[in-house]
């Protein structure tokens, strides 16, 4: 009887502590705007490399892309990203300098051609580990 009243006891903590136990694992995501759009900080970058901080930034975008629940996402200059206005013309180069903020907006599969200039596929530079390339703007 003692045996199991202490299962019992045991199971129902187990029940009221679980919760709590998977509510600390939970990571906690940046509210995603009505617009799409995201600002990923730059810093943690400064005194790195423009290849080492464009690499880690565009990380984190695919991470907070693929986190967020969507496929592609885009670069977008965060002084051009107004109400209204779409960002910095395409093919415009949009360096990413260390210790410096970037803006991305994020698409889901079949909202973008993912071949489109400066579209960037969230799973494949998670997949392969390491952007090859800064694409130009959009």
């Amino acid at each position: 009887m003692i045996m199991a009243g202490g299962r019992r006891a045991f199971l129902i903590l187990s029940l009221i502590l679980a919760p709590v136990g998977l509510q600390a694992c939970a990571r906690h995501l940046p509210p995603l705007p009505a617009n799409g759009m995201l600002t990923i900080s730059g810093r943690g970058t400064e005194g790195m490399t423009q290849a080492a901080a464009s690499q880690s930034l565009l990380a984190k975008a695919a991470k907070l892309t693929v986190d967020h629940g969507f496929r592609y996402f885009t670069l977008i200059n965060p002084a051009a990203a107004r109400p209204g206005n779409g960002g910095t013309p395409l093919g415009t180069p949009l360096a990413l300098q260390p210790g410096s903020n970037i803006t991305i907006r994020l698409f889901h599969e079949g909202d973008v051609k993912a071949s489109a200039p400066g579209i960037l596929d969230a799973f494949m530079l998670l997949s392969a580990g390491k952007p090859s390339r800064v694409p130009a703007a959009r």
